[in-house]
């Protein structure tokens, strides 16, 4: 089951540590903001410094990694996909539930599809 849990806008951010923060507000509760460190940025993806981004909650799916999954949109028709290994904690995954640019949360894939 794929369940979307979030979307909106993100801002990208460093944090004292030299980490890479993602901050995102979610278009449906516009006064809650929640901040995601990202582990590690895919190396030949650069980051904008702001954008759209989806959240989903992903469980009993036979080709989705369980947990939450959080994707940025780098360009028109391109997206990054990071995984949820702890709370607020994120590593870069191959695996894209978004398949269309549009911000509606209408469009979806049952797929794995490379960066």
């Amino acid at each position: 089951m794929i369940r979307i849990l979030g979307r909106g806008n993100f801002t990208v951010t460093k944090s004292e540590n030299t980490k890479t923060c993602i901050t995102v507000r979610n278009r449906d509760r516009p006064k809650n903001w929640t901040t995601f460190l990202i582990g590690e940025t895919a190396k030949y993806q650069k980051l904008p410094s702001y954008g759209k981004y989806r959240m989903y909650q992903v469980s009993n799916e036979m080709t989705f990694s369980d947990g939450p999954h959080l994707e940025l949109l780098l360009a028109k028709g391109k997206w990054q996909g990071y995984l949820g290994k702890d709370n607020d904690y994120f590593v870069p995954t191959h695996e894209l539930i978004t398949s269309h640019s549009c911000s509606c949360g209408c469009h979806t894939q049952t797929k794995r599809k490379a960066i």
